[in-house]
């Protein structure tokens, strides 16, 4: 494999994981709102959602490429 294909390869399977990272943080903070709407907001639900949210804050900075890219795509 070229050193090209290789790096394209690498950027893709990096976007997917950053993708797929995001989607389950995601998944988890509806499971955090859905568990408060039920037994009430407590001091815990704010404790998990700030820690996704910082989370998720997290990956956008370590990989800005990705969203970068997708922001292209919706301009386009």
């Amino acid at each position: 494999m070229k050193p090209e294909q290789l790096k394209g390869k690498l950027q893709r399977d990096n976007r997917s994981a950053v993708k797929g990272l995001l989607e389950e943080i995601k998944k988890k903070k509806a499971e955090v709102f859905e568990a408060a709407k039920e037994v009430g907001e407590t001091s815990f639900h704010k404790g998990m959602i700030q820690g996704l949210l910082t989370a998720e804050e997290i990956i956008k900075k370590w990989f800005p490429d990705v969203f970068k890219e997708r922001d292209e795509d919706v301009q386009d």
